[in-house]
Order: C-alpha cells, then sequence, then structure tokens
C-alpha cells in the first residue's frame, strides 16, 4: 500500500537539498513500480534517439537478476537514491569507488525510524541491488569517451562489516559499497544531473518518485517532455497487464496528481489518437527555486580529506549568482557567467544603471559578461578590481566605450514571428526536443525566432552567428527530418542571424 499522510505544501527553498546524480541511470525501468510476478527476474525497454550530431540510435535496456532474488521494487529505488546522496555528503565519488556507511546513515537520509525491520530490508536491498545486472545496447553513454557503449555491467559490490570498540567493548558498522566501474567512470566524468532529495523522498506515491525522476531527466533544460504511453510503460516500468491507455491513466492519476499538487507538474495532459501521448510540463517555479546553479560539484577523485574552498571566494561566487538570477538570467545560464570570473561578472553588474536604452537587463548582463565589452564608471568598480579581470582576453570587434545607440543596435530585439511559421516550428521543437539527448537545447533554442515558410523551407531567426553555427552543425538534420515529417515532403532549415 501507498504511503499516506504527507503534507502536500511545497517544500520552502531552504529546505531543498540537490544532490548530483548518475544521469544514465534514471532512464531505464531498473525498478519495478508493482510486482504481479515473484519469478519475474527480467525487465526491459526500448528508446529511440538521436545524438546531437543527428545519428539515429535505438537504445535497449535489460536489467536481470539471478535466483533468488526478486527485481528491485520502490524500497529499492528509495535506497538507490540514499546512497548517492551520501557520495555526495562525503565529497563526491572516490577515486576507487569505495563509500564506507552505516545502516543508520541511509535509514536517516531515506527519513526511515532504525528498527529492526527497516535495517533487514535495507541489507537485503543492498544485496539485492549488488546481484543487478544491467545490458546497455547504445544507451549508456560515457562522457569520457563521448559514445554510447554496448556494456554489461553492476551497481556496486557491498560488504558488511562490524568492528569491536576497544575498552567499551561496543559494536560500530562499518559496511562498504563499491561501485562498478561503469557507473564510477561516469560519475567521475561529470555525467551527472541534479536531484532535490528531500523533494523525492516527501513524496508518498511510489509513481509519483519514479515520474519525479524520469521527466526531470528526460526534460533536459527544457520545462516539458512528451512520450508515448508504450514508452512511458516501459520505462516506469508498468506489469505487462496494463495494456490499454485508459488503465495506464488510472494507476498513474493519483501520482499525477501528486506531482501537480506539491508544485513540480504544470500540466499532466494525455493525448488521443492512434497514438496516444502523454505530455508533461514542469512548473517554472520549481525548477528555478531549486537554484540547479548552485548543484555543488563533485570532485573527479574525492579524496578522503578533500580540501576546503576558500569561504571568501564561495561568498563572492554565492553572491555573483543571486544577484544574476535577481537581474532575470536563465539559472542556466548563469554559472556559464560566473565561469568567466566573479570580478567581470561584478564589475558588469555595476555597469549596469549607467546604461541607456536597455530594456531587458538578463539579455544585456548576458552579452557584457560574455564579450566584456563595456565600461564600468571608475567610482562603481568592484574594490580590488580592475575592468575586465576575467583572467581572460576578449575579442572586441567594437571600442570599449561605445555609444549607448551602438549598444542598443546590438541588442536588437527578436523580430515578430509569422504565425504559420510558428506553427510548424513549436511542432518541430516538441518532436525534437524528445529526440535530441542535449542539455544545452534549451540555451541554443532559447531566443530563436521563426520567421518564414515557404516551400518547405523553414527560416529561424536566431541571436548571433555562435547559435547559428551551432544549430547548423548540431541540429539541422534532426529539425530537418522532423519539419518533413510534419509537412509530408522534404523540409529544409535556414538560419540567420541577428547580429
Amino acid at each position: 500500500m501507498e504511503e499516506q499522510g504527507r503534507d502536500v505544501e511545497i517544500i520552502s527553498t531552504e529546505e531543498a537539498k540537490l544532490i548530483p546524480v548518475e544521469a544514465n541511470l534514471e532512464i531505464p525501468p531498473l525498478f519495478q513500480m508493482r510486482r504481479t510476478n515473484p519469478n519475474k527476474r527480467l525487465a526491459e525497454c526500448w528508446v529511440h534517439a538521436v545524438t546531437p550530431g543527428g545519428e539515429r540510435l535505438e537504445q535497449y535496456w535489460r536489467v536481470s537478476v539471478p535466483e533468488p532474488w526478486e527485481l528491485p521494487g520502490p524500497f529499492d529505488q528509495d535506497v538507490w537514491v540514499a546512497m548517492q546522496t551520501l557520495v555526495n555528503r562525503k565529497g563526491g565519488m572516490r577515486g576507487d569507488g569505495r563509500v564506507l556507511f552505516s545502516m543508520y546513515e541511509l535509514l536517516e537520509i531515506m527519513d526511515k525510524p532504525a528498527t529492526g525491520r527497516n535495517y533487514a530490508e535495507l541489507r537485503n536491498a543492498l544485496l539485492r541491488l549488488s546481484a543487478v545486472h544491467i545490458y546497455s545496447g547504445k544507451a549508456f553513454y560515457s562522457k569520457d569517451i563521448d559514445d554510447y557503449e554496448d556494456r554489461g555491467f553492476g551497481l556496486w559490490d557491498v560488504q558488511f562489516r562490524k568492528r569491536v570498540i576497544k575498552g567499551s567493548g561496543e559494536e560500530s558498522e562499518r559496511h562498504e559499497v563499491e561501485f562498478h566501474s561503469m557507473v564510477r567512470r561516469s560519475f567521475q566524468a561529470g555525467y551527472l544531473k541534479a536531484l532535490d532529495a528531500d523533494f523525492y523522498y516527501s513524496l508518498s506515491s511510489r509513481y509519483a518518485k519514479r515520474l519525479y525522476r524520469l521527466i526531470d531527466r528526460k526534460r533536459q533544460e527544457n520545462m516539458s517532455w512528451t512520450t508515448s504511453v508504450d514508452r512511458l510503460r516501459q520505462l516506469l516500468p508498468l506489469p505487462p497487464t496494463y495494456k490499454s491507455p485508459s488503465k495506464v491513466k488510472d494507476v498513474l492519476k493519483p501520482a499525477h496528481r501528486e506531482l501537480q499538487e506539491r508544485g513540480f507538474l504544470s500540466e499532466a495532459g494525455f493525448e488521443k489518437g492512434k497514438h496516444p501521448r502523454y505530455r508533461y510540463r514542469v512548473n517554472p517555479n520549481f525548477a528555478y527555486s531549486r537554484r540547479l546553479q548552485e548543484l555543488p560539484q563533485p570532485s573527479l577523485f574525492a579524496s578522503t580529506q578533500p580540501e576546503m574552498p576558500d569561504a571568501k571566494s564561495s561568498r563572492s561566487e554565492a553572491e555573483v549568482r543571486r544577484r544574476l538570477r535577481e537581474k532575470g538570467v536563465w539559472p542556466n545560464v548563469v554559472p556559464k557567467l560566473v565561469a568567466r570570473g566573479v570580478d567581470l561578472c561584478l564589475e558588469a553588474l555595476a555597469a549596469l544603471p549607467h546604461q541607456t536604452g536597455i530594456n531587458n537587463d538578463a539579455k544585456w548582463l548576458k552579452w557584457a559578461i560574455e564579450t566584456g565589452d563595456f565600461e564600468v564608471p571608475a567610482e562603481k568598480k568592484a574594490p580590488g578590481t580592475s575592468t575586465h579581470s576575467a583572467g581572460e582576453t576578449h575579442d572586441r570587434s567594437e571600442p570599449s566605450g561605445r555609444s549607448p545607440e551602438a549598444q542598443k543596435e546590438r541588442l536588437t530585439e527578436p523580430p515578430d514571428p509569422d504565425p504559420e511559421s510558428l506553427r510548424a516550428w513549436e511542432r518541430v521543437l516538441k518532436v525534437a526536443a524528445e529526440e535530441i539527448d542535449s542539455p544545452t537545447l534549451k540555451v541554443w533554442f532559447e531566443d530563436t525566432v521563426p520567421t518564414a515558410l515557404q516551400d518547405g523551407t523553414l527560416t529561424l531567426s536566431v541571436p548571433n552567428s555562435v547559435a547559428k553555427e551551432y544549430i547548423e552543425t548540431r541540429f539541422r538534420a534532426t529539425l530537418e527530418r522532423v519539419l518533413g515529417e510534419y509537412l509530408g515532403t522534404e523540409g529544409k532549415i535556414e538560419v540567420e542571424s541577428r547580429e
């Protein structure tokens, strides 16, 4: 039975605990939502994907366990998230992949009382997860080699140990998990995503927990994700008896309601048709309030005594992040701007009030920090800094002391979209967003405007030449294929820069 009696209020920003979790394993059907056959020891799914380079992949996931184990279930899903939370607490994934832990630590993370029954269930879950074998057919992305691998692997090996404390004679736990090299490599290469552990454990429905992990992973940097009912059934996964779309709707309805009441989803729409689909839209307030850009990045090889960052430097960076967000800069853009230099960001923020002809603070700040092409009044410079002290040189195509008229010209607003082309573009983007596995999708298409659709050619207006080149080289093939499917004829994409 589902746990009952949880509060339905949204957890406040101050309580949110974002942790980095391995991104690949948020997708496959690793945990069974409902066991109808305890002897079933195999789960599998197929996923069609398109790489940023336009290559179409048919990805395959298979999860299996040997006798006498059953496939992992909802409790095991909680343990998987808890162990990754513990990795984060201990400073990141160590080079050898080993994590020392106690049962009490994991139960505390899972918000479970330290009872004998929970200890026994946790021990079994850790052993069951160590018995899991995962096969990836072009589905596990290895960031360090930039390719999808055909590999079989496990999650971890676990050892249970107790030691007697000299003098007192008391026993203490000193258990150990050693992550498999595939999982360890992915952590150390930084192929991670943010997960709100507090929010996850506050959900009462097992389906809501799984949907939160899946939707938040599949949407990438977008606010929405659309998928067929058949694919969703495989990814959750649901038992084979849930064949009809109406039955899937019935079983997921309480989970959708909980995710909407808790503020994660603003929409869980069902589209009828020959191939029924679900359309999920994430509440922007939820995404932004979690401050994804402040997710701590673990070191590639965490030592037992990680080096502590400079406290003053950390405070300055956090302050810059906060001020940029307050000016409306997108959360996924903030880290990239801060990476160009805290001093440079502070100077741009100081210069902002002295600009004229600016009707969008966030756009001006993004441009100013990326180019360094602005002037700061002497009395407004950050203490102890010099103009553009980002530790790098900036290529300036115009004099640094440009007139307000020149600044306004450079920051020309996007043109109005053509209605017919806008309808086509929205449809193309909706389908392409499901297929393109790229965390930068939101960034490159944020200010893209469709301006014309003629003879099968869709013209897109983009902010600058960098966006034009990136879209043409990375996404053109996918966009043209989807456009062709929409038009019923050959589709072509033309990209024009507004710069």
